[in-house]
């Protein structure tokens, strides 16, 4: 969900970072989301942008720290998605958008 557009729609360059194969936008202080270098995998790993390399998960975050149901936290990811793909506005989307800081 981080690649796709769901929790995010735009991030921000660090000095230094390359541009390569990314839709830049906002005069060049960063690049739209979706990630025009994500299908399925990230094409540009090696060089992704320093937003992208210090991005942690919560969700597998908690699975490797905690041993959370790695079904469980997939389970939120499946929610959240259904929920946007029905431009569904409620507690629930609320709160979990309110979680990933993006509401």
């Amino acid at each position: 969900m981080c690649c796709d557009g769901t929790l995010f729609d735009f991030v921000a360059f660090a000095e230094g970072d390359a541009r390569a194969r990314l839709r830049v936008i906002r005069e060049g202080r960063g690049f739209a989301q979706p990630c025009a270098a994500h299908d399925g995998a990230c094409a540009i790993y090696e060089t992704r942008p320093s937003a992208c390399r210090a991005f942690v998960c919560e969700l597998l975050d908690r699975h490797a720290r905690e041993g959370a149901s790695l079904d469980a936290c997939l389970a939120i990811v499946r929610r959240a998605r259904e929920l946007l793909a029905n431009r569904v506005r409620s507690d629930e989307l609320d709160a979990l958008m309110r979680h990933f800081d993006r509401a």
